[in-house]
């Protein structure tokens, strides 16, 4: 094995410094009744992406599949540390969801965590932890032309 260094921190040139821990999102966004609206994203953690947009009546679905860069993976990982994505409560917002009102939900898998948190009424929804659900949804959502409303 070939170790080359720089100064006092030898690194292995088979090796890694920082070794990327692999992310993986869902997230959705659902409106009841009868306009209801089903979006969901997937991320994998090579960085495959697939956004789905349906009715809940069954029209036509609307698909985008698309690659998500490293950088694009790590400014996620940066809003998620930023908001502290992982210590949020399980649900954020109003306690009292409408029947027909709408529910975002962000599942996050990073680094040896899990974290999935919903967001009830996310157009009436206040407050600092919506705040902080919203910053790592925004970072999320602005990767695809298909967007949840929040």
């Amino acid at each position: 094995m070939l170790t080359v260094g720089i100064g006092h921190c030898p690194v292995p040139m088979n090796e890694k410094r920082w070794p990327p821990a692999a992310l993986v999102v869902r997230a959705s966004s659902t409106t009841a009744g009868p306009d209801g609206v089903v979006r969901l994203l997937d991320i994998g953690k090579d960085g495959s992406a697939l956004v789905r947009c349906s009715s809940e009546f069954g029209a036509k679905s609307q698909e985008q599949r698309f690659t998500v860069d490293a950088a694009e993976r790590q400014a996620i990982v940066r809003a998620s540390d930023e908001a502290r994505y992982f210590e949020l409560p399980d649900s954020v917002g109003p306690s009292d969801l409408p029947v027909h009102g709408p529910l975002n939900t962000l599942e996050i898998r990073y680094g040896g965590r899990v974290r999935k948190v919903y967001l009830n009424d996310p157009t009436n929804a206040h407050g600092d932890d919506v705040r902080r659900f919203r910053l790592v949804w925004d970072a999320i959502a602005a990767l695809s032309g298909i967007k949840p409303p929040l």
